[in-house]
């Protein structure tokens, strides 16, 4: 057969664009990249689409006539191709080639006609060697008139002299023996340079979504380093053995406001948190809460720099532990101590003490002691056995009414804390005496060691804030009495907060109302378990 045939000839089987009266390619299934709700449709577009030429056609247009989704298990389309129309049996023709016909036919048209796009079928591009213009100038004499629109080609300026040069091929001549080698490569059967056609919007989408995802891997990336950077060592303690002191531990967090022990490879080792139960401590509730791996996290950024408590199941008790029973200790369990101590008289023994003015009121001064029963006595009807243990009120007093001192003559003494005002042993002074302002009380705490923590408390330990009320307790039975305010300052030579001081003071009262608690505890001296953070865990009483 001839191999002379026009661009009419071998494209005969396709329609005329609207635009620019070339040929529409055959219709295309859209696969849904740009827009998800077009997949299915199938639309067609010019083949003089060669972006960004400017005489490039956009014609564009969808194909409703055609239904929605690939066609399966239908009657299969002949090929309308020029070789299987002149053959005896046609090809069947692959609705995915962009020309519409089979693989033959496909090839064929490549490579006889000088086209805009090629087709977008890898198997149809394969061993195809695209013709150059001029040697196959005479294919394009019968192709389409002169196109209107932006894809219009200048007109000849002498048209008598516009001479074109035919060139047939014999029937013999095979056409590879007429190919020649394209001066440039062939153009994309893609191009993305149209901004409304699927393809672009499709690409863009897909840079779109990489770039997000690459700021989103650059942000996890710099929230992780900065994790890393900023590292919490956190220090808590864990009771293991009943009975024994706890094992301190430092460990290292990465995330502080989600604290669990089986994230900590050091304490599942130690105490194997990640397989049996344990039991951690709330400061705020007092309470002792059983966990396990299955247990919510907690957040230390809620709880104080020493307030982290753990105990294995089973452990009740142990040195320093918040939230022991507050019973009294066996025997065999007390500190001992080469220092004799004096019980403590039953509430009975103590003396009654009339209603009285006001220990800071502006009367004038007592004639008479405090604590002999008369109405110038300032000492309040709740009296603290504790504060009337410590031997500072005159052994004689007027109208004859013992002191508590008196009643306890017969005692030993207990050993003082403090050193006595020698003006205290002599009888009771006179009322000018009593008018000007007492000497203030000197305690030897120069080695008590100041308390610990953001907002510490005067002394460490609860032999020395005992020792601290008991003197601010003097001062203030004292006529004229001292102000609260101004015995703490001068006892305890610290800054006097009121509200803390009362807090205090109710757990060293509320203490006072078991019996030998606190002995148990000032027994304990200077240790880690007689610490007086140690002592409000446990007696810190609600507001």
């Amino acid at each position: 057969m001839s191999d002379n045939l026009s661009t009419a000839q071998l494209l005969s089987h396709l329609k005329r664009c609207e635009d620019c009266e070339y040929y529409v390619g055959a219709p295309v299934l859209c696969k849904g990249q740009a827009d998800a709700s077009k997949k299915g449709f199938w639309y067609e577009k010019c083949l003089n689409n060669a972006q960004p030429s400017p005489d490039s056609c956009n014609f564009f247009e969808w194909r409703p006539d055609i239904p929605r989704g690939k066609a399966t298990g239908g009657k299969k389309t002949p090929c309308p191709g020029v070789l299987c129309r002149q053959g005896s049996k046609p090809n069947t023709s692959n609705v995915e080639c962009t020309f519409g016909v089979c693989v033959k036919c496909c090839r064929h048209l490549q490579a006889h006609l000088t086209i805009v796009r090629s087709c977008s079928i890898s198997e149809h591009r394969k061993g195809v060697v695209y013709p150059t213009p001029k040697a196959n100038a005479d294919l394009q004499e019968d192709s389409a008139p002169p196109r209107r629109g932006r894809g219009r080609p200048k007109k000849a300026e002498n048209p008598g002299k516009a001479e074109v040069s035919k060139r047939t091929l014999g029937r013999d001549e095979e056409p590879d023996s007429v190919r020649v080698t394209p001066s440039r490569a062939p153009p994309k059967h893609k191009s993305y340079a149209t901004p409304t056609g699927p393809l672009y919007q499709a690409r863009m989408s897909a840079l779109d979504a990489e770039h997000r995802l690459e700021v989103d891997r650059r942000a996890e990336r710099a929230k992780q380093d900065q994790a890393h950077a900023f590292q919490h060592r956190v220090a808590l303690q864990w009771w293991a053995k009943d009975g024994d002191g706890p094992e301190l531990a430092e460990v290292v967090v990465d995330n502080p406001s989600s604290f669990h022990p089986k994230d900590v490879p050091h304490l599942v080792d130690r105490f194997h948190c990640d397989t049996q139960p344990f039991q951690y401590y709330d400061p705020k509730n007092c309470v002792w809460y059983t966990g396990s791996k299955y247990s919510a996290p907690r957040d230390l950024k809620k709880l104080g720099p020493n307030e982290l408590y753990y105990r294995s199941e089973g452990v009740n008790s142990g040195p320093g532990m918040p939230g022991q029973s507050k019973k009294r200790p066996a025997p065999d369990d007390t500190p001992t101590d080469d220092t004799p101590r004096r019980p403590m008289p039953p509430f009975a023994h103590f003396p009654n003490t009339p209603a009285s003015t006001p220990r800071r009121s502006n009367s004038p001064a007592a004639t008479e002691p405090p604590m002999s029963g008369s109405s110038a006595s300032t000492e309040p009807p709740d009296l603290d056995p504790f504060f009337n243990a410590f031997d500072f009120t005159p052994t004689t007093c007027d109208k004859g009414v013992p002191t508590y001192a008196a009643i306890n003559a017969t005692e030993p003494p207990l050993p003082a804390l403090f050193p006595t005002d020698p003006d205290i042993t002599h009888p009771f002074p006179s009322t000018s005496t009593l008018l000007t302002h007492p000497q203030s009380i000197e305690l030897d705490l120069s080695t008590a060691p100041r308390g610990r923590g953001a907002k510490p408390w005067p002394w460490r330990y609860v032999c020395d804030m005992a020792a601290g009320f008991a003197a601010i307790r003097v001062l203030e039975d004292s006529q004229p009495p001292v102000d609260t305010k101004d015995a703490f300052k001068d006892v305890f030579k610290a800054d006097f907060k009121l509200t803390t001081y009362r807090e205090q003071l109710r757990a060293w009262r509320a203490a006072g109302l078991v019996a030998g608690e606190r002995e148990r505890w000032i027994q304990y001296g200077r240790t880690e378990a007689g610490e007086w953070l140690t002592f409000m865990r446990s007696w810190r009483q609600g507001r």
